[in-house]
């Protein structure tokens, strides 16, 4: 009777073994001794802290497997981080790791591709090592069954459990629940819901190659390794940055040739093929190299998930490795939909995400923010009356966001030649400014992506004429991701309505504090050079300069309409060829100079060549525009006369370009703001004001002299009496940032660290980072920039950080989560690099 009882417990114990095989599941067999059943938790537990500090690795070019031509991920390279990095100083090392297959493949790295479980390994091994694997985990599994059988209890003719068998359920189920209590940190996808997640992940296949199959997994059962888990894709390239030709200053075609120095090791350096049969003379020889869009190009980094070990593109998964700490483990977003859709998603614990919403509000954010809200509702209305529905029937547009990311005082260096040519007119050598990073974001999939930027320059009430209260729009920039993609109740783009609206709401509120003229320069980028956002969609056209024009000229209609702009002119019609009226004095120190706008550097060059125009047809030019300037009756001096000729020689056949928007009124014989509030008014013509002085000027002046001075009748004047202006300061805080602060320094940030938009993907990746960098650059107190080397981090929420100054007033309340002080110096990671046969360590 024990005979047959023991064969069928044996059987049993075989059936119940195959299952476990067959399904991949920890299983508890009831039958089994707790030695036998702590042993593999103990495997289990000492392998989850093995990978749970976030294996990530961020390879140049992927290890390859030469029989099978597929790239694979680099092997995974452990980083260990006490606390969230500081974005300035943690730099990643690009590394480029042998295939285990090939023939400088090390025993460290056959030790450590053993130590990871039984599935094929990143660095390319093939099928027939999984296999093995499993064949061994077979024999494991056998040799604890048969070991189980000796901890059988026979007691009359009865099989039963020991006391220790029973609590040895227990005692595994508290050991797995205590090792799944970890923090959960890497990425942006945890505090997303079920349904947003699957959207997440079923764009973005559609947004790299929409008819690539996604395949999950392989023959064996096992995720496939060689591609990405989420996104189907393999080895994918960032967008190589633009090199520009050293002469010509163009950007060089990524495909064709071009040249580089000999002896510039750096390729820092490039000269296109149209310019070097400039230098083809010169002493220095150069190297001519084509195709730059696959030599400059770097791959895509990887993360392995640990919890199913699988790889995906950081991109992918949205995950930023500046914030992983030490016991934190990160989950990829299929096991993440896993836990949502069985309800055990509060086992682990997902540190707090600062996005586009947490951002420092200012009082220009808010007044943009919530003028763009009321229009958007009312444009609802109207599209739900036009199509005959009510307004819940109607889409709305949501998730919308406006920050104004920095503001930092600024001082404008005037350019010498240009100074010392107005020296004897008291001409400013400075103007200071304070230039402002205005964002939108908008919630793509439950994830903030960055629309549209745009950097102004605001020369306030403290700065010198002519730049007095002047504004100054220099750069604009947007990416086509906006939702929904519907047209306006006007039949124009939804999108163009919003980012009017953000314009329109931007002259408002600086009209509102007392600024009284805004200058633009309407000039679109050319290919692959971008002003603000770094790459963009390639379904995405870069519009003309009658294109451009008209955008412009729309969105300044609806700003008359709205009373918020109250003349629209040219720089060309109101500063160099004004009308009959004006009885200024005719200058080019009279045009507000900005920093990087076209005059000012125009100026300068036909200053730098003034004394060599000795020619002929020079002098006969000039001799015309004095004879001109003459017979107009103007007044000034006779080079500065010639200045302004030669200026609007250069701006004439563009001037529609340069932009003049009044947002007060001006006086129309002086050309000067009416600060003071008090005007007269002309009964029949529309928006022509003077002065107090010009109208006593007028009054006193001969009949036939006053206005109009074309006719015979004259008109009369009505006193406007209203508020003085405003001084320009409206309390908002400074913000300064390493990055934000200078468009050309935020674009090169984005350049350096592949943060790109030319596909949502990349776009919600290059937010999250960029969010993270503007988290991590300024106090969330005081929200000004403080010493990157010392700060007071919250242990919950990542990213937020407090100054020394505000910790010391407020102390312990100064937050809901405890801080910690931590010296980013300190904090840096260690890498181990192999480079040349030498081992290196970084810090």
């Amino acid at each position: 009777l024990f005979c047959i009882l023991n064969i069928v417990i044996k059987l049993y114990q075989v059936m119940l073994i195959k299952l476990i095989v067959h399904n991949h599941r920890h299983l508890v067999v009831p039958v089994l001794c707790l030695e036998c059943v702590t042993e593999p938790v103990r495997e289990v537990v000492g392998r989850a802290e093995q990978t749970s500090n976030s294996t990530v690795s961020k390879p140049n070019s992927p290890a390859s497997d030469e029989s099978s031509g597929k790239h694979h991920p680099a092997k995974r390279l452990k980083v260990n981080y006490p606390f969230p990095v500081h974005a300035d100083e943690t730099e990643f090392p690009k590394e480029q790791q042998p295939a285990a297959n090939g023939p400088h493949a090390s025993s460290e790295t056959v030790k450590s591709e053993t130590t990871v479980l039984s599935m094929k390994s990143p660095s390319g091994c093939s099928l027939q090592d999984s296999n093995a694997s499993n064949t061994m985990e077979n024999f494991r599994l056998q040799e604890t069954a048969v070991q189980a059988d000796e901890g059988l209890c026979y007691e009359n003719g009865d099989i039963e459990m020991k006391d220790s068998k029973l609590s040895s359920v227990d005692q595994t189920s508290l050991v797995a629940s205590l090792t799944t209590r970890k923090k959960r940190g890497g990425s942006i996808l945890y505090p997303l819901t079920a349904e947003e997640l699957r959207d997440h992940m079923r764009s973005l296949g559609q947004h790299i190659f929409p008819n690539k199959a996604i395949t999950e997994e392989d023959q064996s059962g096992l995720p496939d390794q060689n591609t990405c888990n989420l996104c189907g894709m393999e080895r994918l390239l960032f967008e190589p940055p633009p090199r520009f030709c050293a002469l010509c200053f163009k950007v060089i075609n990524s495909t064709g040739s071009y040249y580089v120095p000999v002896e510039n090791g750096s390729d820092k350096t490039s000269i296109c093929a149209k310019c070097h049969h400039h230098v083809s003379n010169a002493k220095a020889k150069y190297e001519r190299r084509s195709n730059y869009a696959e030599t400059d190009a770097e791959s895509e980094w990887w993360v392995a998930c640990d919890k199913c070990k699988a790889w995906q593109h950081q991109i992918c998964a949205l995950f930023n490795p500046k914030v992983m700490e030490e016991g934190v483990e990160y989950t990829c977003a299929k096991c993440l939909l896993k836990e949502k859709d069985s309800g055990d998603i509060d086992l682990l614990e997902s540190s707090a995400v600062l996005g586009a919403l947490e951002l420092p509000r200012t009082k220009l954010s808010n007044h943009i923010e919530q003028r763009l809200s009321v229009r958007l509702e009312h444009e609802r209305l109207q599209r739900a009356r036009a199509s005959g529905k009510s307004v819940e029937e109607v889409p709305e547009v949501e998730g919308l966001t406006v920050r104004v990311v920095s503001s930092a005082a600024r001082v404008l260096q005037v350019l010498p030649c240009f100074r010392d040519f107005f020296k004897q007119g008291n001409y400013p050598g400075e103007f200071p400014y304070k230039s402002k990073a205005i964002l939108l974001f908008q919630k793509n999939e439950g994830v903030d992506v960055c629309l549209f930027a745009m950097y102004v320059q605001e020369y306030g009430s403290a700065s010198p004429s002519p730049n007095q209260r002047h504004v100054y729009l220099a750069y604009i920039d947007s990416v086509k991701y906006f939702r929904p993609e519907i047209k306006s109740a006007s039949g124009e783009a939804l999108r163009t309505f919003v980012y009017h609206e953000i314009l329109i709401g931007y002259l408002d509120y600086c009209k509102k504090q007392g600024f009284v003229s805004c200058s633009i320069w309407a000039c679109p980028s050319t290919k692959r050079d971008d002003y603000v956002l770094y790459c963009h969609p390639t379904a995405q056209k870069m519009p003309r300069s009658d294109k451009l024009r008209s955008w412009y000229q729309n969105l300044i209609k609806k700003a008359v309409r709205e009373g918020v702009v109250v003349e629209r002119n040219t720089l060309y019609d109101f500063f160099l060829q004004p009308t009959s009226e004006c009885k200024a004095v005719i200058s080019a120190a009279c045009l507000p100079y900005c920093e990087n706008d076209f005059w000012p550097g125009e100026a300068e060059k036909l200053l730098e060549k003034k004394d060599d125009d000795t020619s002929q047809k020079n002098d006969i030019q000039a001799g015309r525009a004095l004879r001109v300037a003459k017979r107009d009756d103007r007044k000034g001096n006779p080079e500065d006369i010639l200045l302004v000729h030669k200026l609007g020689e250069k701006m004439r056949t563009m001037k529609e370009d340069f932009i003049m928007l009044c947002l007060q009124q001006f006086c129309k014989h002086c050309h000067q703001p009416i600060l003071s509030g008090k005007s007269w008014m002309c009964t029949c013509c529309k928006n022509f004001h003077l002065c107090d002085q010009c109208h006593a000027e007028e009054l006193s002046a001969p009949q036939k002299n006053r206005h109009p001075a074309a006719t015979k009748q004259k008109h009369a004047f009505q006193r406007i009496e209203e508020e003085p202006l405003p001084e320009t300061d409206d309390g908002d805080p400074t913000m300064e940032s390493k990055y934000f602060d200078s468009r050309t320094d935020f674009l090169k940030h984005c350049q350096d660290n592949q943060y790109q938009f030319d596909t949502l993907r990349r776009a919600k990746h290059s937010t999250m980072m960029i969010l993270y960098n503007l988290h991590d650059s300024a106090c969330s107190a005081c929200h000004r920039a403080m010493d990157q080397r010392f700060a007071w981090r919250c242990l919950v929420c990542a990213g937020c950080k407090f100054c020394d100054s505000c910790y010391k007033q407020d102390g312990e309340n100064l937050h809901i989560h405890k801080l910690k002080q931590a010296d980013n110096q300190q904090l840096l990671p260690n890498y181990t690099l192999q480079c040349c046969g030498k081992i290196v360590t970084e810090l």
